[in-house]
């Protein structure tokens, strides 16, 4: 007897995980990386702020069970979105645009990239960045949350995704419209 009450809980067990992972609610965010295209600037500036960025969003979704997709919510520092059902009910992945305003960007560090060459006054370890274009990790981040529900039952996942930046240092303008003698 002893036996079956230890195997009778460990069934249930089973049985409820397997219930569980049928009713599983699953979201994956894939963003790609916009390109910025910088001016030369003074060496001595250590900051950049950023214009308007706008990211371009793939999400998967997925509602175990007879659960369907009721509600996607996304944010980005104060900017928010959300999507209803008839947004969002198909099983195919979601394509979204998603824009930051400049005003909600902090200035990002990027140390002697896309600066004046040095003068002669500057020190010989003060070099410039000869770079012309680096990649910025996680200079904002996106929230997400999915709501998935029935008529008796609803679940909620979240999820997050640091969105990068590309910077382009743009070559100086060389007017030679004027023949050279």
């Amino acid at each position: 007897m002893m036996r079956r009450i230890c195997g009778i809980p460990l069934l249930l067990c089973v049985g409820n995980t397997a219930a569980q992972a049928q009713m599983a609610v699953e979201l994956y965010i894939r963003a790609d990386t916009p390109v910025v295209q910088v001016e030369k600037r003074v060496d001595r500036r250590n900051f950049l702020s950023l214009p308007s960025l706008t990211f371009d969003l793939e999400i998967a979704k997925k509602c175990g069970g007879d659960l369907k997709p009721s509600v996607l919510s996304l944010s980005v520092a104060d900017t928010r979105r959300s999507f209803r059902t008839d947004d969002i009910s198909a099983d195919d992945n979601l394509t979204v645009r998603f824009a930051v305003p400049a005003a909600q960007i902090g200035p990002i560090p990027v140390e002697r990239f896309c600066a004046h060459a040095p003068t002669a006054e500057d020190e010989i370890d003060n070099k410039v960045d000869e770079s012309v274009s680096m990649t910025v990790p996680a200079v904002l981040s996106l929230q997400a949350s999915l709501l998935c529900a029935s008529e008796t039952e609803s679940r909620i996942t979240y999820a997050s995704t640091p969105l990068d930046v590309t910077l382009e240092c743009l070559a100086p303008n060389i007017d030679d419209s004027d023949p050279v003698d």
